[in-house]
């Protein structure tokens, strides 16, 4: 048998950041085909713009004082099935609201922009590689 595979789940240093990864360990116990996993990444951000990078996944809006953006990466440039959640936090989006917006020419869900306008509201989406689509609807 040449490797055993095993999942392997660290959190760790990663190209120098404190984020997890994971991999498989081959029968030497070495760990192969490292790539970033997003899903226990929360990043804050308090009453500003922002654009999600690869290594994030929870987008926890944490105060809000007035209208701000949500700028998502190219759908081209995360791997298939990326996904980003964007959570008002700040119960703060009903009369400050979060615009979140696909890069040109792409769309989410064929929009070119969703908007989060009630307290508390999130909004959930992935990429295909060429365009973001959401699970939840938003107005």
């Amino acid at each position: 048998m040449d490797n055993v595979f095993l999942p392997y789940i660290s959190v760790g240093s990663f190209n120098d950041r404190k984020k997890p990864y994971y991999g498989h360990l081959d029968k030497s116990n070495r760990l192969n085909s490292d790539f970033r996993c997003g899903i226990m990444s929360r990043r804050e951000v308090s009453d500003e713009d922002y654009s999600p990078t690869k290594g994030d996944y929870l987008v926890a809006i944490t105060s809000l004082t007035q209208a701000r953006t949500i700028n998502l990466p190219s759908a081209s440039s995360v791997e298939k099935g990326q996904g980003f959640i964007i959570k008002d936090e700040s119960g703060s989006s009903g009369s400050n609201h979060v615009t979140i917006v696909a890069p040109v020419p792409e769309t989410i869900n064929g929009h070119v922009s969703k908007v989060m306008n009630q307290d508390y509201q999130h909004l959930h989406v992935y990429s295909n590689g060429e365009n973001w689509y959401s699970f939840e609807h938003i107005a």
